[in-house]
């Protein structure tokens, strides 16, 4: 049986994506990416959060810590060749951590660190946070600052009921998460963001090359926070390529 965090590891493959998912995501965002990165012999891999989709009956995770503890069994079968690692929005966060925690663990760290759509984690936060609003002031504020949820959810409440527990706990996990003061990591740092996003700035977008020794650049996409749907081609190109370079 597969780790309920990942599916099992592809013996084939030459390099790894782990994946880490925005509040409220799954798997399908990254698996679209799976036939793209094939042709390349590199296997994505999705982490999947308890939930949502096959893990929706488990509580979601609302610190930090025991979310990158409770995951390090799921993930140790995919670090036993080159991979890199991937987070978009909250994923950003998450990614960082659990590549800390690897450090710390003495195993097999990333080729590279993709960081998407999140300011850097000691810079304070600019937004107000969303996790204690009432049920419609939250659901209210995720559209106006993320447009996070289509509208044929929105109009069907009794669905919205289902998911809106996770989201709250996502939005918990990362809005409460007060990043530890840690020495730069020796993997290189690439952000990605869509130009359009007002919930992050070029500064705050640029404040994660002081976690690094190792390289950092970042990558803009035209689009707003969610930029990485209309430009999944693009998006591989740039990681596949780097897995590809010495």
């Amino acid at each position: 049986m597969p780790a309920p965090w990942t599916k099992d590891a592809d013996p084939a493959a030459r390099g790894r994506i782990l994946c880490f998912p925005y509040a409220g995501g799954g798997t399908v965002e990254y698996r679209q990416w799976a036939p793209i990165a094939r042709t390349a012999g590199i296997d994505v891999v999705p982490v999947l959060l308890p939930g949502r989709e096959s893990r929706l009956g488990e509580a979601p995770f609302r610190v930090m810590a025991p979310l990158v503890d409770a995951m390090m069994s799921g993930l140790r079968p995919h670090l036993d060749r080159p991979y890199t690692v991937f987070g978009h929005s909250m994923g950003a966060l998450v990614a960082f951590a659990v590549v800390r925690k690897l450090r710390k663990l003495g195993l097999p760290l990333p080729t590279r660190l993709f960081l998407s759509q999140r300011r850097a984690p000691h810079l304070p936060d600019r937004l107000s946070p969303l996790h204690p609003l009432p049920e419609p002031e939250f659901v209210r504020a995720l559209q106006d600052r993320y447009q996070a949820l289509p509208p044929e959810l929105v109009a069907r409440p009794e669905v919205l009921a289902v998911f809106l527990p996770t989201l709250r706990a996502d939005f918990c996990l990362f809005e409460t998460w007060v990043c530890p003061e840690e020495p730069p990591l020796d993997v290189p740092i690439t952000v990605l963001a869509g130009d359009a996003d007002p919930t992050v700035t070029t500064e705050e977008l640029e404040g994660w090359g002081r976690h690094t020794t190792a390289g950092f650049d970042t990558r803009r996409f035209a689009g707003g926070h969610f930029y990485l749907r209309q430009h999944k081609e693009a998006l591989m190109d740039v990681i596949l390529g780097a897995m590809r370079a010495p």
